[in-house]
């Protein structure tokens, strides 16, 4: 029986971890999950037709699969497909009003008299799901991984004075849980950033393996793609509870799995992105409040992406953040064609 066939995200991954990484057929085997003659199977492939990682990267899965699984057979009759996309955003948005397949099924016979049967039908889009290239999903082992980032948390009034100080949220999110830690502090100095870490291990009472933080100065010293340099203090308190420092590459969001979070108060749903760029992901993301970055630049989203972004998710409300320049949150709100404001420091809403 002949073995399945990876998804083409992980086969991309056996090729990078080859290529870019450099790592052992046998370790890449041990990463992913596999067994070893597969790991062969997949990179003599690439090597056959030619295929190195700067140019593999650019490849989309269906030009990848192409390449690498080339078919000898002429192309049968197929019946007409419905379309996959139109139909998965209407289960997704339309979940309240029992849009359900059966019901999208009914109209693509309509349109096609001699189309897909029902079981077919769903089992095409069955497939369709799997070849989906989620860029936020990614699969976790319990206790593995622990994700921490800083965020903007409420505001501190002094009694005395009214005067207002923004706190500093640090956040610490289990991969494969999502069980969540979170604290106010005042600054995001080493000492606040290492006291939160502690704090977040005893309400645990564990420790993860790996930490993956961020590149903020706090956690690292020198940024660097592959080989950034750990704040010193911040080694020894990860080496303390035996655990490893793994910090995201910087301009790459994208190796977080939580690019964001979603929390909910007195009923309303708020969504806050970080600092990050658009990802397809945001599709998925259901929020009354969405709180978008505009800045520009670290790998944040300028306001023409955060509008785009902001149209993905659809809120009620969008609110531009991490901007220096107003003009940034100004040009936000008028590319965004939804319900937009500006906060102001001070300001109460």
């Amino acid at each position: 029986m002949a073995r399945p066939r990876l998804s083409m995200r992980a086969i991309r991954e056996v090729l990078r971890l080859k290529y870019e990484r450099g790592l052992s057929d046998r370790e890449i085997a041990v990463s992913c999950g596999i067994k070893r003659s597969t790991t062969n199977d997949y990179i003599n492939r690439a090597r056959n037709v030619g295929l190195i990682w700067p140019r593999l990267a650019d490849l989309s899965d269906v030009e990848l699969e192409s390449r690498l699984f080339p078919s000898n057979k002429a192309p049968a009759a197929f019946k007409p497909l419905p379309d996959f996309a139109h139909m998965d955003s209407e289960l997704r948005e339309y979940k309240r009003l029992n849009i359900t397949k059966d019901l999208l099924w009914q109209e693509y016979r309509e349109q096609h008299a001699d189309g897909y049967s029902y079981s077919q039908f769903c089992h095409h889009y069955r497939n369709w799901l799997k070849k989906r290239d989620y860029c936020m999903r990614q699969e976790h082992r319990y206790g593995e991984k622990l994700f921490v980032d800083y965020g903007d948390g409420l505001y501190l009034t002094d009694a005395r004075t009214g005067a207002k100080k923004l706190t500093q949220l640090f956040t610490a999110v289990w991969g494969a849980s999502n069980y969540i830690y979170a604290e106010a502090s005042l600054t995001q100095a080493v000492e606040s950033w290492i006291g939160s870490h502690i704090r977040a291990f005893d309400y645990f009472d564990c420790a993860p393996l790996a930490i993956v933080p961020d590149c903020l100065k706090s956690a690292v010293d020198k940024m660097c793609r592959y080989e950034p340099d750990i704040n010193s203090g911040y080694l020894n308190m990860a080496q303390h509870y035996g655990c490893a420092v793994v910090p995201a590459r910087p301009v790459h969001p994208r190796d977080k799995a939580w690019v964001g979070y979603v929390f909910e108060l007195e009923g309303v749903t708020y969504y806050h992105a970080g600092d990050t760029d658009f990802v397809d992901g945001m599709r998925d993301v259901t929020a009354d409040v969405a709180f978008l970055p505009v800045a520009n630049k670290n790998a944040m989203m300028g306001s023409e992406e955060a509008a785009k972004a902001a149209a993905a998710i659809a809120p009620k409300l969008a609110v531009p953040i991490h901007w220096s320049d107003k003009a940034q949150a100004q040009a936000f709100v008028a590319q965004f064609e939804g319900n937009a404001q500006i906060l102001t420091q001070g300001k109460e809403y």
